[in-house]
């Protein structure tokens, strides 16, 4: 879609060729390449500027998330077949990839790159080492399955949407720090979590309403409606 301009807001190009639900999308190489994982159990690469399929994967199965390293230099792939794998970002060739004992669901990278965190589709957080994939920490989460997951801009938090709340884990120990962030408003769980840049504001997207949450001051957190 074209951002700016007299044209914005219209289509600019359509990726087609997937044989099923695309769930997720990235670009890598400076934004010259866009890869796209589906439920058809591949991803596929696209050249951005024309919309020509340029390679397609071997089947995985579903394909849940991929998350670009903050280098840019690879990308993190979670599956139903339950692994988690890492690629290099330009040749897709597999660096590692490590089983879990049930599907992962989401996966993201800490800001230093040092760690992917991987919530599973019981009650598990995964951290682990990005350069290897070895397991550095396992977290039991309070309720059933977490989800989404991110890390703090510091990379020492790791928060989790789960059991109605907005949870806090300590990277290095793995321990809930409580207080939480509020009161359960978010019965049918959350959809999209992201950091503000001073790292002190989290902001959460739960069907039609935007959350803001303070972490320093719960009482300025607010709801943003759709409708306002």
């Amino acid at each position: 879609w074209n951002l700016d301009g007299p044209d914005a807001g219209k289509e600019i190009r359509k990726f087609e060729g997937h044989k099923g639900r695309i769930c997720t999308a990235i670009f890598v190489e400076e934004g010259t390449r866009l890869i796209t994982g589906s439920s058809d159990n591949k991803f596929k690469v696209w050249d951005v500027e024309t919309g020509k399929c340029l390679e397609t994967s071997k089947d995985y199965d579903d394909i849940f998330t991929l998350a670009l390293s903050p280098n840019g230099k690879q990308f993190a792939m979670a599956s139903d077949d339950k692994y988690v794998r890492v690629f290099n970002s330009k040749t897709r060739k597999e660096v590692w990839k490590v089983k879990l004992e049930k599907e992962g669901e989401v996966v993201v990278w800490s800001p230093d790159a040092q760690l992917v965190a991987i919530a599973d589709g019981d009650q598990y957080l995964h951290i682990l080492d990005a350069k290897d994939g070895k397991e550095v920490r396992k977290i039991t989460v309070a309720g059933s399955r977490h989800t989404p997951v991110i890390f703090s801009t510091d990379g020492k938090i790791l928060i989790s949407g789960g059991d109605q709340h907005l949870h806090l884990h300590d990277v290095e120990t793995g321990k809930r720090i409580t207080p939480g962030l509020g009161n359960p408003v978010a019965p049918n769980g959350f959809d999209i979590l992201a950091v503000g840049a001073n790292g002190r504001k989290v902001y959460s997207s739960v069907g039609d309403d935007l959350h803001v949450w303070d972490l320093d001051r719960k009482e300025t957190s607010k709801v943003i409606e759709e409708n306002r």
